[in-house]
């Protein structure tokens, strides 16, 4: 027989207030890594020409796609039993998604300073900002559970 403390839980609970604090939090911070990572590979790797890496666009991508990521974090913390497992789910097939353009973008040539090494350093920028909302969301965000 299995105790009540080594049964599963039912569901994933997150506090949905916390977002208030640790949604600009994950957008400051996703921001913050993707200039500073950009600065050293506009300057290190020769890409400084391509414009999706200067700081304008980049902020303003950033921002849009990180605060429509938590938008969907709260969505699904809304309505789901299991937020934290679906939005890590999703957050993956979005990553994935995301690169679409980015191969695109090397494909047609239609940017100045395009190349294989620009378009590299623009996807991994994707995954930082994945990577920073994916773990502070679905970790500082979650619901303790009760002790009992």
């Amino acid at each position: 027989m299995v105790s009540e403390a080594e049964q599963p839980a039912s569901t994933e609970r997150v506090a949905l207030g916390r977002l208030l604090w640790l949604g600009p939090l994950v957008v400051v911070g996703s921001v913050a890594a993707n200039l500073a990572i950009s600065e050293v590979a506009r300057s290190a790797l020769g890409v400084a020409s391509f414009p999706p890496l200067m700081p304008e666009p980049l902020i303003l991508f950033t921002v849009v796609g990180v605060t429509g990521a938590i938008i969907v974090f709260a969505l699904i913390a809304r309505f789901s039993s299991w937020p934290i497992r679906l939005f890590r789910i999703f957050g993956v097939v979005a990553l994935l998604v995301s690169f679409l353009p980015d191969i695109a973008l090397l494909v047609s040539q239609a940017v100045p300073g395009t190349s294989v090494r620009s378009v590299a350093v623009l996807m991994f920028l994707h995954v930082v900002a994945a990577a920073i909302t994916l773990v502070l969301l679905t970790t500082l965000a979650r619901e303790p559970r009760a002790q009992g």
